[in-house]
């Protein structure tokens, strides 16, 4: 005789399905508006990677990598000349899931491994920018360095800003949008 699944573990399993197809389009939706309004490329896409935040949460990391990958594939194939759905497939679509495994380990290490993370994604960002995207190398010269540094500090800002966030979603949003404990 086989054990049937009742109507509770059913409508949940049907509820994360559909909220994460729905983060997933608005996702795209984040990606998508960067690519029409041609700015705020990397705020549009560090927005569209809140949803995987909250994915991340409330259905865990399979179900928070599936977003992603949906996101990413769909921007890409509908915005491929888009920077801002480069930034989301290289960093900050799966970066929520990564933070969140990472911050188990010691605060010192945690900012090693998110750091060097966070710069290697650069280094293939930088890649795809002057390879496929074909942004010329010559605009930025010895600005490089400037630049590493500046994008350093706004990710440490982001990631800061990111956990605080993550507190007040759990502990102030997450009721109003009908998730509970």
């Amino acid at each position: 005789m086989k054990k049937s699944t009742g109507p509770k573990k059913t409508s949940k399993k049907a509820k994360a399905v559909a909220v994460c197809a729905m983060f997933a389009a608005l996702g795209v939706v984040a990606i998508g508006a960067a690519a029409v309004l041609d700015v705020l490329d990397m705020f549009l896409a560090l927005f569209a990677s809140a949803f995987i935040f909250i994915a991340v949460i409330e259905f865990g990391a399979p179900a928070a990598l599936a977003v992603w990958l949906a996101t990413s594939a769909l921007s890409l194939i509908l915005f491929p000349h888009n920077t801002a759905a480069w930034m989301y497939l290289i960093f900050t679509g799966w970066y929520p899931v990564f933070k969140r495994s990472v911050e188990k380990l010691h605060y010192v290490i945690s900012w090693i491994v998110k750091l060097s993370a966070f710069n290697t994604c650069c280094l293939v960002y930088w890649l795809v920018a002057t390879k496929v995207l074909l942004i010329p190398t010559e605009l930025f010269g010895w600005l490089i360095p400037v630049f590493a540094l500046v994008i350093n500090a706004a990710f440490i800002m982001f990631d800061i800003a990111a956990s605080k966030l993550i507190t007040l979603y759990i502990f102030r949003w997450r009721r109003r949008l009908g998730f509970k404990d």
